[in-house]
């Protein structure tokens, strides 16, 4: 019997064919954590800018509307940083915040004092899912 010096092309196929299923396996479950990583960023930012606005309110007696993350960062003494998703400040009165997920995901959460237009969900200082998303 001779030794084989070489990989046949079966064995050959067969190794890229099982590669092949793996990537196709990781790839999708990878693109979730991704995108999970991103939403809990931008609700968590959601949160901070929340919880400093009440603060901001109580010693101001209203509520700082800006949408700009830097503008946010000093004002309000925060330290965000506004990379995978992107904050828009709705309603200055009852305070109204909304963070999306970049890039557009058609992924985003809305927060507010009072019950918030196109939710639903807790609104109690808990973000509330719109546009058709699901929070993992």
């Amino acid at each position: 019997m001779k030794k084989r010096k070489a990989v046949t092309l079966l064995e050959l196929v067969v190794t890229v064919v099982i590669l092949g299923i793996l990537v196709g396996i990781a790839v999708p479950v990878y693109q979730k954590a991704i995108l999970r990583a991103k939403i809990k960023a931008a609700e968590t930012g959601l949160r901070a800018i929340y919880a400093a606005e009440k603060i901001y309110f109580m010693k101001n007696s209203t509520y700082y509307a800006n949408g700009d993350v830097n503008q946010i960062n000093s004002t309000l003494y925060l330290d965000l940083a506004e990379t995978d998703w992107n904050y828009t400040a709705l309603d200055s009165v009852n305070w109204l915040g909304q963070a999306d997920i970049l890039p557009a995901n058609n992924i985003g959460f809305r927060i507010g004092e009072s019950p918030v237009p196109g939710c639903t969900g807790s609104i109690s200082g808990e973000p509330c899912c719109y546009k058709g998303c699901t929070l993992f």
